[in-house]
């Protein structure tokens, strides 16, 4: 067991020395020191990130919430502790507020401590053999590329945070439907993609038009067998509208905005030359607010301008027969 700084007797002299050792041949003359402290690194873990505990399952629910540096400890050498941290409070965030409004039940609280004690758990692995990459001597006479370059490059997804994938739970399937979306894998993060507004024509990234907060966003991929439109596709949209057990169905009965607990969006595959707003469905064409107003960015098609053409398939490997 090594010692703790703080118990090593080390003085600001000893970090001087230490940047002159890194910096040889060359070396710094510090006149003053106004403060001083040395990080000790500690890869740390929470077992758990609320008050119930890691066996506490759900006889109770949790009202005790802690998240980032509280929970998870490591390096500063990947720039990881604020990118993760926020992804621990954005998880808690919309499900409290969620909760508080009485949109949903008290149980969705208990998914917090599941989904990022696993996050933080990849985060402290991955800072680990970091670490070590930075820490490990590079011998430059080698003509293979440099340990840090290499885990660098591996580890590329997961500080963009990318690699994030949430196990099944009450809010997340399992993989028994997965082969109708091969390419968006279940429990990972939703993946952007270039489409075109169809009210304007404007370009936009997929993954920013959606609201962020308490409400469920809906993505319907329209199939390309126009036959097909004809059936499941008007099918599901008038369920939507007119069923009671519908969210969009709820929100308008008690007065709110059609929207107000679940947003809908479709993406077409056609060209603008083949699609008329006028013929959308009107379940995609809501009225809100005070005055009534449509709602006009509800519907889009696959991005073309910018050569990032989206399709249901290449992008999302999603199955056009449904």
């Amino acid at each position: 067991m090594g010692c703790r700084v703080s118990e090593r007797g080390l003085t600001e002299k000893d970090i001087i020395d230490k940047a002159n050792k890194i910096l040889s041949p060359y070396s710094i003359d510090v006149k003053e020191i106004v403060w001083w402290s040395i990080y000790e690194i500690g890869h740390r873990i929470t077992n758990s990130f609320d008050n119930t505990g890691v066996s506490g399952g759900l006889s109770r629910d949790p009202y005790v919430f802690i998240a980032g540096d509280a929970c998870h400890t490591h390096s500063p050498k990947a720039g990881q502790g604020m990118n993760v941290s926020m992804g621990d409070t954005f998880n808690l965030g919309w499900k409290l507020i969620s909760v508080l409004l009485g949109y949903s039940d008290r149980t969705l609280l208990h998914t917090y401590s599941e989904e990022r004690q696993k996050t933080a758990q990849a985060l402290i692995d991955f800072d680990h053999e970091w670490s070590r990459a930075v820490s490990k001597k590079s011998d430059l006479a080698l003509s293979e590329m440099p340990t840090v370059q290499r885990k660098f490059l591996e580890g590329g997804k997961f500080t963009a945070g990318l690699t994030v994938k949430y196990q099944p739970s009450i809010l997340t399937q399992n993989d028994e439907f997965q082969n109708l979306a091969k390419g968006f894998p279940i429990g990972e993060r939703f993946h952007s993609a270039m489409v075109d507004r169809l009210a304007d024509a404007k370009p936009m990234q997929l993954g920013h038009v959606q609201n962020f907060g308490y409400r469920w966003t809906l993505f319907i991929f329209a199939p390309q067998d126009k036959e097909l439109r004809s059936t499941h596709l008007q099918s599901t949209l008038d369920s939507l509208e007119q069923e009671d057990r519908s969210p969009i169905r709820k929100s308008s009965i008690i007065g709110l905005d059609p929207d107000q607990l679940l947003d809908l969006r479709i993406i077409y595959p056609e060209n603008f030359r083949e699609l008329e707003y006028s013929d959308m469905h009107s379940v995609l064409k809501p009225r809100k607010g005070k005055y009534g107003l449509v709602d006009y960015e509800k519907v889009y098609k696959r991005g073309g301008r910018q050569q990032q053409i989206m399709s249901n398939v290449s992008a999302f490997g999603t199955d056009l027969t449904i």
